[in-house]
């Protein structure tokens, strides 16, 4: 948890002024997922609790499929990936993946694995 809690923001206002922000946790509809968003009027979702584990924008991550080799729609090959959008969402799949070979799409984290 300290991996989140621990990072100031700073983002762009609608001027391009940077100003930092703080984040802080907000309840989903699925048990054992917190969004982590930020704690201004925009709570703007930079990354997911789920259970103890946490996935942050810019994570870089290893994509694997499932038993048939399935990942997601968009991406059709494991690999390296990186979040680059996190979704508020009523299902489990939060994460969009920018894979190194340019394929995109929301995974769920049964598929992601953080590598730093």
């Amino acid at each position: 948890m300290n991996r989140s809690f621990s990072r100031t923001l700073t983002i762009k206002d609608i001027i391009g002024n940077p100003r930092e922000v703080k984040v802080k946790l907000e309840d989903t509809n699925i048990s054992n997922f917190k969004l982590i968003v930020t704690d201004d009027e925009s709570e703007m979702p930079v990354g997911v609790k789920e259970n103890e584990r946490i996935y942050l924008l810019g994570d870089r991550v290893k994509v694997t499929g499932d038993c048939k080799g399935f990942i997601c729609p968009g991406i059709n090959r494991p690999g390296m990936g990186t979040i680059v959008k996190i979704m508020k969402d009523n299902a489990d799949h939060f994460y969009m993946i920018l894979m190194d070979n340019n394929e995109r799409g929301f995974a769920k984290s049964a598929r992601i694995t953080v590598v730093s």
